[in-house]
């Protein structure tokens, strides 16, 4: 006899797909995407969740289609959870946490929560002390806070100027917003300004903690201005961490893996800004050797920031393409991981699969209308 289809609310499958969204790190809209996603599952130790399987969880109408509890169980064991009903208890207490700060849909339609309220009007002190109250966060709660601050300041039909004054020295932002919500391609109106104030008084050299927020902030606003052909200011900001500053390989393995790996595949552009072009050469064949080196020691999660750090630069530098394969050939693992014929496409092909940023995955899952 078939085993019976499990009958569960819309809103935890919805968490479901979210948070598979988020492991996955790139959105699941074709066969193809659900293909990767299988393999993935399987190189994970989670055997037998077909692509159709996981094509149709992703692409189906919740009200119209029922799932076995055996596959839910592997879906939720995939996102780090023991079996569906231990993720639905946990996804339940991840909403609570929404309505802490007013997130809530009416009649299935979502309403603007207390925060963006807030923010649009330029209420702050009820934002204060609210914030106050955040001790303890898990990371996903974090990320949660802060992506409802990026959709908040993004839609401000008034400056973000006075919040960014207000708030950027408050841990809670700092890292919520600033650090596990960044903006790379800066949309958000105000936003180089909002990092500026987040590195405002920054002793570079004072303790370990910030010396990371000085790479981080500085690094990001580099790669902002690079990216755009924005020479004069991309060389201000690159300055300020390879030319003002010199960090030994002490301080920089202390440093989390994503502001380590931007700090070290950004002097790429560094060297290009420079026009030391055998310099640039030297540095791309000792960085793949330190992939070459590390790579055994990172997790997938750690593998994937390398990979994308690396490949940003290549991409964006115009690094000879023999080095983009030599990339490849050092995460083959992690790029086998996805598919077959995945090490085919380019680089940049590649990145939106890989890249671990927090935002990115927060947009991703609100692009297929899976989050308000």
């Amino acid at each position: 006899m078939p085993k019976p289809k499990y009958e569960t609310s819309n809103f935890a499958l919805n968490e479901l797909r979210n948070q598979m969204i988020d492991k996955a790190g790139f959105p699941l809209r074709t066969k193809v995407d659900a293909g990767y996603l299988s393999l993935i599952m399987k190189n994970a130790g989670i055997e037998n969740v077909s692509d159709s399987t996981l094509y149709r969880f992703f692409t189906s109408n919740i009200n119209e289609h029922k799932f076995y509890l055996n596959t839910l169980d592997k879906l939720a064991q995939f996102c780090g959870r023991k079996n569906f009903d231990d993720f639905e208890k946990w996804a339940t207490n991840q909403i609570d946490f929404g309505f802490t700060y007013g997130q809530l849909t009416i009649n299935k339609k979502p309403v603007k929560s207390l925060i963006k309220i807030c923010v649009h009007q330029n209420q702050f002190n009820p934002i204060s002390e609210y914030l106050e109250q955040m001790n303890e966060l898990n990371n996903y709660m974090q990320v949660q806070l802060g992506f409802e601050f990026y959709q908040s300041l993004l839609s401000n039909p008034n400056s973000n100027i006075q919040f960014y004054k207000e708030f950027s020295q408050l841990p809670v932002i700092r890292e919520c917003f600033f650090e596990k919500c960044i903006d790379p391609e800066f949309k958000i109106p105000g936003y180089e300004k909002g990092l500026e104030l987040y590195l405002k008084n920054i002793n570079s050299k004072s303790d370990i903690n910030l010396i990371q927020d000085y790479i981080f902030g500085n690094c990001m606003l580099f790669r902002f201005h690079y990216i755009n052909n924005d020479l004069i200011n991309a060389v201000k900001f690159c300055h300020n961490i390879y030319k003002n500053e010199s960090y030994t390989e002490t301080e920089l393995k202390k440093l989390f893996i994503y502001p380590r790996m931007r700090y070290l595949s950004y002097k790429i552009w560094y060297l290009l800004i420079s026009k030391n072009r055998n310099e640039v050469e030297d540095y791309t064949n000792w960085l793949l050797h330190y992939c070459e080196k590390n790579i055994k020691n990172w997790n997938n999660a750690e593998q994937r920031i390398a990979f994308s750090c690396v490949a940003e630069t290549f991409v964006y530098g115009n690094i000879n393409l023999k080095y983009h394969h030599e990339l490849k050939n050092i995460f083959n693992e992690l790029i086998s991981s996805y598919s077959p014929d995945f090490s085919k496409h380019s680089l940049k092909y590649m990145i939106p699969y890989t890249d671990m940023n927090g935002i990115y995955n927060s947009k991703r899952i609100e692009k297929i209308g899976l989050i308000n």
